[in-house]
C-alpha cells in the first residue's frame, strides 16, 4: 500500500487494482502496471509539494478513465488540501461510490466532510472505514476527531482508548484524550496525558504541539530545543509540521519574545497548503447582498416559523463568540450546543424547497427568490428538529458558528423571532488572533494578512448591510466592552433576550459543558484584559494588514 505520511489522510490502497495480476493476461497486467507507476509518480509529486505536477498526472488519467477511483481519490484529496474543499469531495465521493468498500477512500471522504464541518457525514463514512479495518490507525484517529466536534465525547473517548491500547507507540490516542480533558477545562490531566504520548514517541511533533495549547509559559519549557529541532525547515511533516509551527509561536508569545513569536506564526502560515480564494468570497458576499433586500423581506414578513428557541451568536472567528455563549449558556434556561453545521446544511438545501421556475438557480443564495412558503416552514422546522439532539428541555439553544455571519438573512427568513447576536472585536486584535492560531484549510484566507486584511473587511460590509435591511434585529456586543464591564455587558445581553438575570453568568468559567473551539483556555478563566490591544506587541509587522483594513478598525 501507497500512504500518505500525513496522519490525517492516506493516499489509495493501490494493491487493490493489482490483486491477482499473476493471473491476468499479459496486456491487462502491463496496463495495471502503467497505472500504478503513474500515480505513484503523481504521490511523488504531492511529497515534495508539486501540487500542478501532480494535478496534471491525476487529470490525465482521468481524461483517459473518467471513472478511475484511485485518481479520483488523490485528485480529490489533492484538491481539498489546497483549499477547494467542494471539488475535492466530489471527486472522493465518486471514488467511494465506484469502490464503496476501500477503507481508505472512505477515510480520505470522511475527513473532507470533517473540514467542512459535515461531522455527521464524516462519522458515517470514518465508521465504515474503521469496521473494514479496525487497525486503521488514521481512520479511528480522524473518527474520534469527528465524534469530538459532533459533541460526543464518550464515543470519542472509545477511540483514543482504543488506539492507547493498540498502538501506544504513536501519539494520537494521548492527544485525543488530552483535548478532550482541554475541552472540559482539566488542563493538569491533560498535560499529564500528553506528557505520557511524549514518552512513548520522543520524535513525533504532535505531543509538543499539543503540549503548548494546555499550559502558559512563563519561562522556556525544557522541550524547547527539541521543538524547534522538529520544526527546522529540513524537516517535513505537512500538518503535524504546521501545528508545531504554530504551538512555536505561542510559546514565545507567552514569554513576550514576539519578533519570534511572529516568525513562527509566519512560518506555519506559510506552511498552509491550501489556497484561500479571497476572490471567491467577495463574490459570495456580493450575491448575498444583491439577494437580501430590504424588498425581499418586506415581501415575505409572513413567512417563517414563530419559534424563537434557537439564539444565533456570529462574528469572526477569534471575536469573543465563544466567551458569549459561556456567558448565555450559564443562564439556567438556555443550552449552549457551540458551533452548529446545521444551518449551513439548510443552505446547501435550499434549493429543493424553490419552487420550479426556467430561472432558478441551483445555488444558495441565488435560489432564494423562488423559496416558497411552505419550504421556509419546512426549514426552519428541520433546524428545530436539530437542535432537539442537543437539548430537548431548555427552554433556548445557543448557535455560535462564527461564519453564520453569511446567514443572517437566511436565519431571519426562517425565524423572524429570534435573537441575533453580533460578536465584534477591534479588528486588529481580531486579525492577528486568527492569524496566530491553527485552523483547518477551511480558513485559508487567513494564510497571510493582507488576505486576511481584506476578508475582514467584507466580512463588516456584510454585517453593515443587514444592519441596514434587518434594522433592530441585531445585538452587536464588542469583546472590548465586556472586558471593561463584564456585569453592565452581560446584564445587556440577557435583558436583549427578555429574560430574568441570573447571577450565574458572572461566573461562566465554573460551568462544567465542553468547550471545543480555540478559545477553550480562556474562557475557563476569569476574564482578564491581556487579549485588548496585543496587536501593539506585533505593530511593526502588521503593515500588510494596516493597509488591507483601510479605515475598518
Amino acid at each position: 500500500m501507497v500512504e500518505s505520511k500525513q496522519s490525517s489522510s492516506q493516499l489509495p490502497g493501490l494493491g487493490s487494482p493489482m490483486g491477482g495480476r499473476a493471473a491476468m493476461p499479459a496486456r491487462q497486467r502491463e496496463q495495471i502496471e502503467k497505472l500504478q507507476a503513474l500515480l505513484e509518480k503523481g504521490i511523488g509529486h504531492i511529497r515534495n509539494n508539486e501540487v500542478d505536477e501532480a494535478r496534471a498526472i491525476f487529470r490525465g488519467v482521468l481524461t483517459q478513465n473518467p471513472n478511475q477511483p484511485d485518481a479520483l481519490n488523490l485528485l480529490g484529496t489533492l484538491e481539498a488540501t489546497q483549499g477547494e474543499l467542494m471539488q475535492g469531495l466530489e471527486l472522493v465521493y465518486r471514488a467511494a461510490m465506484l469502490r464503496p468498500r476501500d477503507p481508505v477512500i472512505l477515510n480520505n471522504l470522511g475527513h473532507t466532510f470533517s473540514k467542512l464541518y459535515k461531522s455527521e457525514d464524516a462519522i458515517k463514512y470514518l465508521e465504515r472505514a474503521v469496521a473494514i479495518n479496525p487497525e486503521f490507525v488514521e481512520a479511528l484517529n480522524n473518527l474520534g476527531s469527528a465524534y469530538r466536534m459532533a459533541g460526543r465525547p464518550q464515543d470519542a473517548t472509545i477511540c483514543y482508548e482504543s488506539l492507547i491500547e493498540h498502538h501506544p507507540e504513536r501519539p494520537g490516542g494521548y492527544v485525543g484524550l488530552a483535548r478532550l480533558l482541554h475541552d472540559e477545562g482539566k488542563l493538569t490531566e491533560a498535560e499529564e496525558l500528553i506528557r505520557k504520548g511524549m514518552e512513548k514517541s520522543p520524535t513525533n511533533g504532535a505531543g509538543f504541539a499539543a503540549l503548548a495549547q494546555v499550559k502558559k509559559f512563563k519561562e522556556a519549557p525544557p522541550e524547547l530545543e527539541k521543538m524547534e529541532e522538529l520544526a527546522s525547515p529540513d524537516e517535513k511533516g505537512g500538518a503535524e509540521r504546521k501545528g508545531l509551527l504554530f504551538s512555536l509561536g505561542k510559546i514565545f508569545d507567552d514569554m513576550g519574545d514576539y519578533d519570534k513569536a511572529f516568525h513562527y506564526f509566519g512560518r506555519a502560515n506559510a506552511a498552509v497548503e491550501a489556497e484561500g480564494d479571497v476572490d471567491k468570497f467577495v463574490t459570495h458576499i456580493d450575491k448575498i447582498i444583491d439577494v437580501f433586500t430590504e424588498e425581499f423581506f418586506a415581501e415575505r414578513k409572513d413567512y417563517g416559523c414563530e419559534s424563537n428557541r434557537p439564539i444565533f451568536i456570529v462574528g469572526m472567528p477569534r471575536s469573543g463568540t465563544t466567551l458569549l455563549e459561556q456567558i448565555i449558556s450559564s443562564h439556567p434556561q438556555i443550552h449552549g450546543a457551540g458551533e452548529l453545521e446545521y444551518l449551513n446544511k439548510l443552505a446547501q438545501r435550499s434549493v429543493e424547497y424553490c419552487e420550479l421556475h426556467p430561472t432558478l438557480s441551483p445555488e444558495y443564495p441565488s435560489n432564494m427568490e423562488y423559496m416558497s412558503k411552505m419550504g421556509v416552514e419546512f426549514l426552519a422546522r428541520s433546524y428545530l428538529w436539530d437542535i432537539k439532539r442537543h437539548s430537548t428541555d431548555a427552554d433556548f439553544v445557543t448557535d455560535k458558528m462564527p461564519h453564520n455571519f453569511q446567514n443572517v438573512g437566511l436565519i431571519a427568513l426562517l425565524f423572524p423571532n429570534v435573537k441575533i447576536i453580533h460578536s465584534k472585536r477591534n479588528a486588529l486584535d481580531n486579525c492577528l488572533s486568527i492569524y496566530t492560531q491553527s485552523f483547518n484549510d477551511f480558513h485559508a484566507y487567513k494564510k497571510d494578512l493582507s488576505s486576511l486584511g481584506t476578508y475582514y473587511t467584507h466580512y463588516m460590509r456584510l454585517m453593515d448591510h443587514w444592519e441596514k435591511v434587518l434594522p433592530g434585529r441585531i445585538l452587536e456586543v464588542k469583546y472590548e466592552d465586556i472586558v471593561a464591564d463584564q456585569e453592565g455587558k452581560s446584564r445587556a445581553v440577557i435583558d436583549y433576550l427578555d429574560l430574568p438575570w441570573s447571577d450565574e453568568c458572572l461566573t461562566f468559567y465554573k460551568a462544567s459543558r465542553s468547550v471545543l473551539t480555540a478559545s477553550r483556555w480562556q474562557v475557563r478563566q476569569p476574564i482578564y484584559k491581556g487579549s485588548v490591544e496585543r496587536w501593539r506587541n506585533y505593530e511593526k509587522h502588521l503593515q500588510p494588514l494596516l493597509d488591507a483594513l483601510g479605515d475598518v478598525r
